[in-house]
């Protein structure tokens, strides 16, 4: 595995664990939000037995709401895991910048300017076969087009 295939997945990994961590934590601020309400929420007046208007005016009774405080507690614990994780990552993510190889990327830097040399060189030799193969073309277009300035002036003075 060559480094940069290597680069590219550790980049990879980074961009799965970050987004996991923020579907986790847009999930647990969202459960969060929607069990802070105190009245009864349209999906609990479905499931209820009792007439939509009594259920929109009634409170959660403390069963569902200490329901309801251990999963925001849980949620929390949630939040704060993926905040550990997403600090982790960037503490990782400086350490890499600081402890790069930079003999690999000057290693890397130099094949790649070397490559951009040759291919420079070589557009630089077919522009070459090109300007001579257009100024062949230009030379016989000017030697035709003497060739028929005469025919033309020839006939010019026979008319």
């Amino acid at each position: 595995m060559s480094s940069i295939e290597f680069r590219e997945t550790i980049n990879e990994e980074y961009n799965r664990v970050l987004d996991h961590d923020l579907k986790a934590l847009d999930d647990a601020l969202s459960h969060i939000l929607n069990a802070s309400t105190f009245r009864a929420t349209p999906v609990e007046q479905k499931n209820s037995s009792q007439n939509i208007f009594m259920a929109q005016n009634e409170y959660k009774d403390k069963y569902k709401l200490a329901q309801e405080q251990q999963l925001v507690d849980g949620a929390a614990a949630n939040i704060v895991r993926s905040t550990e994780s997403l600090l982790n990552m960037t503490r990782q993510l400086k350490q890499s910048v600081l402890l790069n190889d930079f003999s690999e990327l000057n290693t890397l830097l130099r094949s790649r300017k070397k490559k951009v040399e040759e291919t420079k060189q070589r557009n630089i030799e077919k522009l070459e076969e090109l300007k001579k193969d257009l100024e062949e073309v230009v030379h016989e277009l000017e030697f035709a087009s003497a060739g028929r300035m005469n025919d033309y002036e020839f006939v010019e003075k026979l008319v």
